[in-house]
């Protein structure tokens, strides 16, 4: 596999010489979007995974007034599972901090524990 990145690195270093920096930015956010383009169109081999967690987060973003696309690594603890995601992190004061995303199943049954879903008998078994 370092052959194939090697090349491609050293292919964008002789067509990028002498570009402006716009021009280099703007190539790079194309050649983002071409890969993750290809890569999602390989087939993929689903594996059941009923946990994912991590210590650290990459967010990506475009900004608005450039056009330029930056990375940044955050010191962001991640868990997912089939109830959504909880990220965790520390505020100003060095608190812990949580936002959590839920799925709209796990707020369907939040919301039927505690007593807000609909009356009816799933498991049919009352009466």
């Amino acid at each position: 596999m370092e052959t194939i990145t090697s090349q491609i690195q050293h292919l964008l270093q002789h067509h990028t010489e002498g570009l402006a920096p716009e021009q280099a930015a703007s190539l790079r956010v194309q050649c983002m979007e071409c890969i993750n383009q290809f890569f999602d169109q390989l087939p993929v081999q689903p594996q059941p995974v009923s946990h994912l967690s991590a210590q650290e987060v990459t967010v990506e973003f475009i900004d608005k007034t450039s056009g330029l696309l930056y990375r940044r690594q955050l010191p962001i603890d991640v868990e997912e599972n089939g109830n959504g995601i909880k990220l965790t992190a520390e505020d100003l004061y060095g608190k812990p901090l949580q936002m959590v995303f839920y799925t709209a199943e796990s707020i369907r049954r939040i919301n039927d524990l505690m007593g807000n879903g609909p009356d009816e008998d799933r498991c049919h078994t009352h009466s």
